[in-house]
């Protein structure tokens, strides 16, 4: 069995989703797992985050080798935690994407993160990693529709962001071209490492998106059986609406999308998976809605879960019309 399954890819390949389906199928198994979504505050190596991955300055070559070195360490520990836990983990964005966005922030020779994976190797190889890698032929078109499907005003903070990048700075980019000079080198180093690494493997190519048979695949290379969600029996329209968050000033709208139930928060049409009555997980987050129900009217929903993009803890109350701004 593999006892560290990563899950790897460029943004909107389905790293966060494949992930969740993979740990909820190893639980409903009977198998103890850990899912690691890779925005967790709590993330077990991505402790010193807001120092790594801050926006307004970037890392010097001297800082990325202690960076490079607490994360050797944070796997051991990971290792020690599955072997004395018999445990299995399932990380997303953790063993390529993370790391190299890093490398990338720090401008550093391409030397030290072949380092970096041979030490890495070494450390991980009696837990047999499995390394998933969700891979597209169409980086560019596939990188801009993403940030488009989830919210305009996140296309235009990643432009921002990316846009500060060393490399793609120095090649004076503009618009959708930034995207495209940043995430295509990463993909491409993504894809190095992945057939470098002498680690269990599964490619598939995201292109046609078919999902639920990359997901057998993965069923049957872990040996373990499909187990299916409960099906929602409840009305659906009684969900729908306007929800308000007075604390934070944020609004969420609950939809129904092709028989989907849906919400827009931060990010549009993000799925909701039944659980059990007025209950959803937010699909590709570890993040549950609670709907409230009072004199048979949803009033209300509570949010709750492992914190991941200050998601968890939330309360909206059901309204006519938001009093806040509408993020598009």
């Amino acid at each position: 069995m593999n006892k560290i399954i990563f899950v790897e890819g460029i943004p909107g390949c389905g790293k966060s989703t494949t992930s969740q389906f993979i740990a909820n199928q190893l639980e409903k198994n009977d198998i103890n797992v850990e899912w690691i979504h890779e925005g967790v505050v709590d993330h077990p190596l991505w402790e010193e985050r807001d120092d790594f991955f801050n926006d307004d300055g970037y890392i010097n070559e001297e800082y990325f080798d202690i960076y490079t070195d607490s994360l050797i360490e944070k796997f051991k520990r990971i290792e020690m935690d599955i072997l004395n836990n018999d445990k299995i983990y399932v990380i997303d964005g953790a063993i390529f994407s993370g790391f190299i966005n890093v490398y990338y922030k720090s401008d550093c020779h391409e030397n030290k993160t072949e380092s970096y994976y041979e030490k890495l190797e070494n450390i991980l190889e009696p837990l047999n990693p499995l390394v998933i890698y969700l891979s597209t032929d169409r980086v560019r078109d596939h990188t801009i529709e993403t940030w488009e499907r989830r919210a305009l005003w996140g296309k235009k903070a990643v432009i921002n962001s990316y846009g500060r990048i060393p490399h793609v700075k120095r090649g004076d980019f503009k618009g959708d071209d930034i995207l495209y000079a940043y995430i295509k080198p990463l993909h491409d180093q993504n894809l190095y490492y992945y057939k470098k690494l002498k680690f269990d493997k599964l490619l598939f190519n995201i292109d046609k998106r078919e999902y639920d048979k990359y997901h057998k695949v993965i069923l049957d290379h872990l040996y373990i059986d499909l187990v299916e969600y409960p099906e929602d029996s409840f009305d659906k329209e009684k969900y729908t609406g306007i929800y308000d968050n007075d604390r934070d000033k944020e609004n969420m709208f609950v939809q129904i999308v092709d028989h989907q139930l849906v919400c827009d928060w931060g990010q549009m049409n993000m799925a909701l998976q039944y659980i059990k009555p007025y209950t959803y997980n937010l699909r590709s987050y570890p993040i549950y809605l609670e709907f409230i129900e009072e004199e048979n009217k949803i009033v209300g929903i509570n949010t709750y879960g492992r914190q991941c993009f200050r998601r968890a803890g939330c309360t909206f109350k059901r309204v006519e019309e938001t009093k806040y701004e509408i993020r598009k």
